[in-house]
């Protein structure tokens, strides 16, 4: 078995990806750790194709790919489905996780560096800002 967070695949060994209703089960930061690896295991010119993504979860990923991936992958999202390409290849640097100290994300070290949270404070990421 395997784990959506950290795939056991080279850099850039996959031309394409499909997910089919996997999003939806996933925690956000878990969401983006995925979306990370993807773009990691992606080749230039491969494609990933996501699906059950939500308009709010959109929201979180898109600002998550601006601040992480803005000059590798280009992206589109089609009412539930992203598509990803990446255009080139990814430095290796820590993708920039969201943290609330509410929440506990397994499988992410602490030392990640974090970004400004795209919900304001006293909200969830389950309810729009």
């Amino acid at each position: 078995p395997s784990d959506v967070r950290y795939l056991p695949l080279a850099s850039e060994s996959v031309d394409i990806i499909l997910s089919h209703k996997l999003y939806n089960n996933l925690h956000l930061a878990d969401t983006l750790k995925s979306i990370s690896e993807i773009a990691r295991v992606l080749t230039v010119g491969g494609e990933a194709r996501l699906s059950d993504i939500s308009d709010l979860a959109f929201k979180y990923i898109d600002k998550f790919l601006q601040q992480n991936y803005s000059k590798e992958l280009v992206w589109k999202y089609k009412g539930l489905l992203v598509i990803m390409e990446k255009r080139q290849t990814i430095k290796n640097e820590v993708p920039m996780i969201p943290f609330d100290s509410r929440f506990r994300y397994q499988g992410i070290p602490n030392g990640t560096r974090t970004f400004e949270l795209p919900w304001a404070e006293g909200e969830t990421p389950d309810h729009e800002p």
